[in-house]
């Protein structure tokens, strides 16, 4: 089963992205992939990109983003997107 790595793990190595810099996710993609995208962007201080990579790994319809590991993943991302928003409040 597939685990998320801790989101934010790490001091931000880069400064944030700005808007309009995030690719867009494959939606067939693994969830595994998409939450590895999504852990990665956040460790670079890339909320925007996580917060992308994040949502699109719960849209799957993977089993393993419907238990627990799902509810952690969204959590992840609520946080996020707070921090973003008091980060960036325009």
């Amino acid at each position: 089963p597939w685990t998320p790595v801790g989101a934010v793990a790490s001091p931000a190595r880069e400064p944030s992205s700005t808007r309009g810099e995030v690719q867009a996710p494959d939606p067939d993609r693994d969830p595994a992939v998409l939450c590895a995208r999504g852990d990665e962007a956040a460790r670079r201080g890339d909320l925007a990109g996580a917060l992308v990579w994040w949502s699109a790994a719960v849209r799957t319809d993977d089993v393993a983003v419907q238990g627990p590991l799902g509810d952690r993943l969204r959590e992840a991302i609520a946080l996020a997107a707070r921090l973003q928003a008091l980060l960036d409040p325009a």
